[in-house]
């Protein structure tokens, strides 16, 4: 019997390094309550990398709800025309979401052409100014934008585009 013991000690060994605390299953704490798995529970430190772990699984979770709660009106615009050449050609598609929040300089969006408005073109945001926004087209010499137009008013703007749907080149800016 005393060498089965000792098996199990060696065995026990090689799973928990030497000086590891493993108590039988059932064995009570100092204060009478079993643990559970017949462990000790994990320092302090282990306990603080799991809740760290459940904390990012959290914000990670919350984010996608935000990102699906703000694309949840997301929509498919075609380029039309050679006005955003060289980094959009004509029939891309365009993933967009609606303007929200303040527009960047340098972002891809969505506005209302003051010249036709049921017509929507995609420009790109050149300066934020407090007269408005001004748009140009990627390509100067077939655009139409706020150098024809002048600056548009921020609520012209109707969407912001994401990316490439599907993207099969490089990014946007």
């Amino acid at each position: 019997m005393e060498q089965l013991g000792q098996h199990v000690r060696g065995l026990l060994e090689l799973v928990e390094p030497v000086g590891a605390s493993v108590v039988p299953f059932g064995a009570r704490n100092g204060d009478g309550r079993t643990r559970r798995n017949g462990r000790i529970p994990p320092p302090a430190a282990v306990l603080r990398g799991i809740r760290t772990k459940r904390v990012r699984r959290l914000a990670l979770l919350l984010g996608v709800a935000w990102l699906l709660a703000l694309t949840g009106n997301r929509s498919l615009v075609v380029v039309r025309g050679p006005s955003m050449l060289p980094r959009l050609w004509p029939g891309d598609r365009l993933l967009t979401v609606p303007a929200v929040g303040p527009v960047r300089a340098g972002a891809v969006v969505v506005v209302r052409d003051p010249g036709e408005p049921d017509h929507l073109v995609v420009k790109r945001v050149a300066a934020v100014t407090g007269a408005g926004i001004d748009v140009r087209g990627d390509n100067p010499a077939a655009s139409t934008d706020s150098r024809t137009w002048g600056p548009l008013p921020r609520s012209a703007v109707r969407r912001r585009a994401l990316r490439r749907w599907p993207d099969l080149r490089s990014p946007l800016t």
